[in-house]
């Protein structure tokens, strides 16, 4: 029985070669730069937290994450922040909320990652993210219907 799931899983794979025009498809480790051409979806509860807006909180954070097989950032830790407490745990679920969109990237558990989270109430264009970011997200406080940008 196991020699006939091996011969099938050969034959499978060959068709499968064949369908892709006789050449295996080579699948690449994602690199921290290609961050940022990948698709991300961040969580629905994205939002400046209603402690930190009324009490004009705002700061950024660098977060090292690693990604797991499914897009998913796991490991995730502060590593700078010169954000309030409030802002520092929101960020970091949104964080590891955020699902990335792999395409054909293979997926290095040891790779590091990083972004900037920004919260920012006002001229948030003005703000500039930590050096050595792969992503950055920024979330106003502002009356503007979105409260969040992705860069």
């Amino acid at each position: 029985m196991l020699t006939t799931r091996v011969a099938l899983a050969a034959v499978l794979g060959a068709l499968i070669g064949v369908a892709r025009g006789g050449e295996e498809q080579k699948v690449t480790a994602l690199q921290p730069a290609q961050l940022r051409t990948l698709t991300r979806h961040l969580p629905a509860t994205t939002y400046y937290p209603e402690f930190a807006l009324t009490r004009h909180l705002q700061g950024r954070l660098l977060i090292e994450f690693h990604l797991d097989e499914t897009g998913y950032p796991v490991a995730a830790r502060i590593i700078k922040s010169d954000a309030d407490a409030i802002l520092q745990a929101t960020a970091l679920r949104l964080v590891q909320g955020t699902r990335y969109d792999l395409g054909s990237f293979d997926i290095d558990p040891g790779t590091v990652f990083h972004t900037t989270v920004m919260y920012c109430l006002d001229h948030c264009a003005e703000d500039v993210d930590y050096a050595g970011a792969d992503t950055v997200v920024q979330i106003s406080g502002s009356e503007a219907p979105t409260r969040y940008a992705r860069r």
